[in-house]
């Protein structure tokens, strides 16, 4: 995990926000690379954000195997307003 300066209006590419994971998941219990709180523990939903495509793996159209981080989805999206 490498910290990186955004915008406060950043909002990233979200492949999927409503994973669960149960105790038998391989990445239960593994570090929320946001918080401190270990995923599928507290039993929130987990979001898997797209980070990259292989350069060797691209193509001009279609679907591609590229890399996700999964992390809480609230830690993946701002908060909204009427939550604050």
């Amino acid at each position: 995990m490498i910290p990186v300066r955004l915008p406060a209006t950043f909002e990233p590419y979200i492949v999927r926000d409503d994973c669960t994971l149960s105790a038998d998941h391989p990445l239960y219990g593994s570090p929320c690379p946001v918080c401190p709180t270990p995923l599928g523990t507290d039993g929130k939903p987990v979001a898997l954000v797209a980070v990259g495509i292989d350069p060797d793996d691209r193509k001009p159209v279609g679907w591609m195997t590229g890399a996700a981080v999964a992390v809480h989805t609230a830690c993946a999206r701002r908060p909204r307003p009427d939550s604050q």
